[in-house]
């Protein structure tokens, strides 16, 4: 088993939270999940604990995806978030700040597009520490 993934799942689906939880370890990742139904319960969850990525229901009944995306970016936090399901328009999602979307039916690429995303997030994080530094410096 690979470092324990945290993700919070922005879904009204439990069995759609259960499946990608279900897909992840099965390839292997140990996984803790945490599913959120509503706007409240996901500014709540940005602050009770640290997350790995965010996973979007785009069509999400209580909390569509332009909305999940506005409480992530206005959370502060440079987490990954991944549009997983319900979207017609991939690049709709990418304008406003998903950092990726998985399709359903493609789900065996949602391992993989989790770890590019955390790792460009990682990257962003190096690069503001080296800015600060140099603006330190000077």
């Amino acid at each position: 088993m690979r470092s324990l993934l945290r993700l919070l799942i922005v879904s009204d689906s439990p069995e759609e939270a259960g499946d990608i939880e279900a897909l992840l370890t099965h390839h292997g990742q140990e996984v803790s999940a945490h599913r959120v139904e509503n706007a409240s319960q996901l500014r709540a969850a940005y602050t009770e604990a640290p997350w790995d990525a965010v996973l979007v229901n785009w069509t999400h009944a209580r909390i569509p995806g332009e909305e999940a995306i506005a409480i992530h970016q206005r959370s502060g936090l440079d987490l990954p978030l991944l549009v997983v399901a319900g979207l017609a328009d991939p690049e709709k999602a990418r304008s406003i700040g998903a950092h990726a979307v998985v399709p359903p039916g493609e789900w065996d690429r949602l391992e993989a597009a989790i770890a590019h995303e955390r790792e460009q997030a990682r990257e962003r994080r190096r690069a503001r520490q080296a800015e600060a530094m140099r603006a330190a410096a000077d």
